[in-house]
């Protein structure tokens, strides 16, 4: 779990926030001479968003985004409007109710998989957006008396408040899925989390700023521009970072390469022994030995940033080192590796397989896992030298003296040779 990314992203939409209700007045006094367009402003943005949305086939997002689009449809013309639809009771319900299941749908589609928007279960995402607009047009068209009772009660006297204006059950609603994004995003930080965190906040402004219009539509406008960014962040990450380990991928290693300076040391780092622990212990564990080696060269010593290369092979930059001064952090790394041990689980915990399937990895697995598993790295390292013309003949020097440390025995650090 990384802490500080976690208070980031928990941070930062709170103090933005802050910021704008600082500042409300003085924005809906700006917006003023562009009055007769600001309606149509969160159309623009939520159709961009859903555009995103769909070319890079995130069903999370878009299932949430095609809900807001219809939210403001329905509360900008239905209540901000004279019409003959609906009465006063009916507007009242189905703000309440809009209110009340807006917010669980940001928790719903934040633990749902993501699999794209037009497979089938994207086509179950889409089904219970449809069944939510049948049950509140059922519920206007047919009222329960009992639900309406459930909406006006008072469930909290610190609630209670003349200037809101929605129920407090959907006030509860709002502030239950924060706590539980807020928790999931301390959990497992991701982009996609603080991005649906942020928009919720702005969102539940929204909401209690419904009787002014100009307000409503700015925070409604921020929501859709918050899941905008998102959306592109996410997808960035997704190209540049490693979604395993969460260290910056081959593609981003290559791009920092290209800006690095005349000295620097490159040092490629490959767990010892991995096929084996892979074969004996499955390849779960496997994952958590290279979530673990990812923490370790995360917080390397010297400065290094970490980048995963492929597999069980990951590299450190050492930008503005020696070989020498790279070979004492990366050797203080090794033993810090060396030290180090997880806990896993015996297999006899594990499900029970087919006789089948026994009898097949029988011979490959143990049946029992150690409490506490150790591994070690083997590294290579080369200073970049004025006869490599790119820094990725660096980088395969550091490579050959990686080769170098396994048939060295391992659990070792070698320095690639230097041509005089």
């Amino acid at each position: 779990m990384d802490l500080r990314r976690s208070i980031y992203l928990l941070s930062t939409p709170t103090l933005i926030t802050i910021i704008i209700v600082s500042f409300i007045s003085e924005i809906t006094h700006i917006t003023q001479p562009i009055f007769f367009a600001l309606p149509l402003l969160p159309y623009a943005i939520f159709i961009t968003a859903l555009v995103l949305a769909f070319i890079f086939n995130n069903n999370r997002e878009f299932m949430i985004l095609v809900l807001l689009c219809l939210s403001y449809w329905v509360i900008s013309q239905l209540m901000f409007k004279e019409n003959t639809l609906l009465n006063i009771t009916q507007r009242e319900q189905l703000t309440n109710y809009v209110t009340f299941l807006l917010p669980l749908n940001f928790v719903i589609f934040s633990l749902t998989k993501e699999r794209g928007i037009l497979s089938r279960y994207g086509q179950k995402q889409l089904a219970i957006v449809v069944a939510q607009i049948i049950i509140i047009a059922l519920l206007l068209r047919f009222p329960v008396s009992s639900i309406s009772t459930i909406f006006n009660a008072e469930y909290l006297s610190i609630l209670n408040h003349r200037a809101v204006y929605i129920p407090q059950i959907s006030i509860i609603s709002f502030e239950f899925s924060l706590l539980v994004l807020a928790s999931l995003i301390i959990h497992q930080p991701s982009v996609r989390l603080g991005g649906f965190f942020a928009s919720l906040i702005f969102l539940f402004l929204s909401f209690l700023n419904i009787d002014n219009p100009d307000a409503f539509i700015l925070f409604y406008t921020l929501v859709g521009s918050v899941l905008i960014t998102s959306i592109i962040l996410n997808s960035y990450t997704l190209a540049y970072h490693d979604e395993l380990t969460g260290l910056a991928s081959r593609r981003a290693l290559k791009q920092y390469l290209m800006s690095l300076g005349p000295n620097y040391t490159l040092a490629m780092f490959d767990v010892d022994h991995f096929k084996k622990v892979n074969d004996t212990y499955g390849h779960d564990v496997g994952d958590q030995v290279l979530r673990k080696l990812a923490g370790h060269l995360r917080s390397a010593p010297g400065g290094a940033k970490a980048y995963r290369y492929g597999g069980e092979e990951f590299t450190l930059v050492y930008n503005g080192k020696t070989a020498a001064e790279a070979a004492d952090y990366a050797n203080q790394l090794r033993k810090q590796i060396e030290q180090d041990s997880f806990n896993i689980r015996n297999t006899d915990e594990r499900p029970k397989r087919s006789a089948k399937h026994k009898k097949r990895t029988r011979s490959k697995r143990k049946k029992t896992v150690p409490k506490n598993l150790r591994y070690t790295v083997s590294i290579g390292l080369a200073e970049h030298q004025e006869q490599h013309k790119t820094p990725f003949d660096t980088l395969k020097k550091a490579d050959k003296a990686l080769y170098a440390a396994k048939q060295k025995g391992r659990n070792c650090v070698v320095i690639a040779k230097q041509k005089n």
